[in-house]
């Protein structure tokens, strides 16, 4: 179903209205990359370290627009706090293989997994890793990460790509890593998984691999079989298990996927008939033990966080649906998805549920709703990470009784219901995902700040910082970005990451050297290839692995 934007231009919330025409220009490639310095009044001056945040960023090439954001190629900004007042921000779009091919082409050359399809003889049966889903700092390295291929490696203080990377052997050519690896606050382990679904077999194979503070794998990955198709999104992880939701959905790759009339994302049928299951699956050197639970039939995204309790339930905090939605059929034809999505009438509402599950018994002992307002990107303190927590930051819609884009802020208190918090801005202004910085030398769960980027429509995008402990408040500070920032996804802080700007422009002047001689002498299939690349990122930090 499509609306004529032309017509409806705002939406009523209960507390709020948003923009539709704002939100849809929101989808628009930014008018630059850049490296500048801004001035932030009223910035607090205990905040060291950058923000990263990742997102669709193109979306067109050479006019030829992309029907679904997911398929569009990743940008990654940066937003590093370095007192006086200062922030240095920079942005910068993932040099992918398919994103260097197609630029040097000047013409889009792959499918799109949600949008765009094409048939097999066309290149069809082919996927470009587009990098756009999230940016991770971790061991001293950023990796942009997309769930179906290789994360590539970014120099963290100009951006520029240095290629893909299989992290030491751990993530081969043919396989994946997650854009969800999750950090065990307590043992300070990078934890992520890759998986294969077969609509064939109606299996998935499922690697699990953990990595120490300098990166570095501990062991082998953890190999199982699911014995279903699955479609794994985000996972979570508590002292004893990595958790999964196997929700009910098919793969119906039928006759007309094959020949272009429906990307392989619209090919997923979600089945109401069916419960859905939370895989456990035991963390150690065996997959032995894994089991499942069924609870109420249900589609998830994203996990906020979860924990054990003093008697061995595993408490999950979970954004849910009553069902997946994609965006419907998008046919070759079709406007963007963006441009005809009625909320209201078309998206499920998602709402943050907690379930409690008890391993012994293998039952559901608990399931209750925390919010009452769409709301999803859940986020908490990365100090409580796979521990208990009471606070959950996320981003929300302007309506409590149906879905709407997400626009505002809101914190989730678990223990006291009464207690959370909501903020909502202009209805032309969209936050993106919060993440949370801990202050300094801080005791208090919620003692920090919450850092997004505001898009606003094609106008120039928002830094906005709120203090953690007063998210209704709204933000203590706000400053253009100077260039507009698309609608994007997810990101991290940094706080070992504080480069001046001299080191950021000369970073920069190196890479579009290398970028000019590389195409010079050759044609590249991927990111840097060119002579002294490896000894340019060693030296910024950024090793082969």
């Amino acid at each position: 179903m499509s609306e004529d934007t032309s017509v409806v231009r705002e939406r009523q919330g209960d507390q709020g209205v948003w923009d539709r025409e704002a939100w849809i220009a929101g989808y628009n490639t930014p008018r630059e990359e850049q490296a500048v310095a801004i001035q932030v009044e009223n910035l607090p001056e205990d905040i060291r370290g950058t923000y990263y945040r990742n997102g669709p960023g193109l979306f067109e090439v050479a006019g030829d627009r992309y029907q679904h954001p997911f398929d569009c190629d990743g940008m990654v900004l940066a937003l590093s706090f370095v007192g006086n007042s200062t922030v240095h921000f920079r942005n910068r779009f993932v040099r992918t293989q398919s994103f260097q091919k197609e630029k040097r082409a000047g013409k889009r050359l792959f499918p799109g997994s949600f949008g765009n399809a094409r048939p097999f003889w066309a290149n069809g049966l082919s996927r470009a890793n587009r990098a756009n889903t999230n940016a991770v700092h971790w061991g001293g390295r950023l990796l942009a990460l997309w769930e179906g291929g290789q994360p590539y490696k970014l120099d963290p203080i100009s951006l520029g790509t240095a290629g893909a990377t299989d992290l030491l052997g751990m993530i081969k050519p043919s396989q994946s890593m997650t854009a969800h690896p999750r950090v065990d606050s307590s043992t300070n382990r990078l934890v992520g998984f890759g998986y294969d679904p077969s609509p064939v077999s109606q299996t998935t194979s499922l690697r699990i691999f953990e990595f120490d503070e300098e990166f570095r794998p501990l062991g082998d990955a953890l190999e199982l079989t699911v014995p279903a198709a699955a479609f794994f999104h985000d996972f979570v992880v508590t002292k004893n298990y990595y958790v999964f939701t196997l929700s009910p959905i098919q793969f119906d790759v039928g006759l007309d996927a094959l020949l272009g009339g429906k990307p392989i994302g619209q090919c997923l049928r979600f089945d109401e008939s069916k419960p859905t299951s939370f895989l456990f699956v035991p963390r150690g050197a065996s997959a032995e033990g894994q089991f499942m639970v069924d609870v109420d039939t249900h589609f998830n995204f994203h996990y906020a966080n979860a924990y054990e309790d003093d008697t061995g339930r595993v408490v999950i905090d979970t954004v849910r649906a009553d069902r997946l939605e994609l965006g419907g059929n998008v046919n070759k034809d079709d406007p963007p998805l963006w441009e005809t999505t009625v909320f209201e009438e078309e998206v499920p509402q998602s709402l943050l549920y907690r379930y409690v599950v008890n391993p012994s018994t293998r039952t559901v002992e608990d399931r209750r709703p925390l919010t009452d307002r769409s709301a999803d990107f859940p986020v908490v303190n990365s100090r409580v990470s796979c521990q208990r927590h009471r606070y959950v930051y996320m981003t929300c819609g302007a309506s409590s009784t149906s879905s709407s884009p997400p626009q505002g802020m809101l914190k989730v208190d678990v223990d006291d219901p009464d207690a959370t918090q909501v903020w909502l801005p202009p209805p032309g202004e969209f936050c993106g995902e919060p993440t949370f910085i801990p202050r300094q030398d801080s005791q208090a769960e919620d003692d920090g700040y919450v850092v997004t980027v505001i898009t606003r429509g094609k106008e120039d995008a928002d830094l906005a910082l709120f203090d953690a402990r007063r998210i209704a408040d709204g933000p203590i500070c706000r400053a253009s970005l100077g260039t507009n920032v698309p609608h994007g996804l997810h990101g991290c802080w940094a706080p070992d990451v504080q480069p001046s700007l001299d080191d950021i422009r000369n970073a920069g002047v190196l890479l579009r050297m290398f970028e000019r001689k590389s195409k010079e002498w050759n044609q590249v299939e991927g990111a840097f290839s060119g002579l002294g690349i490896a000894q340019f990122f060693g030296q910024k930090g950024v090793d082969g692995r």
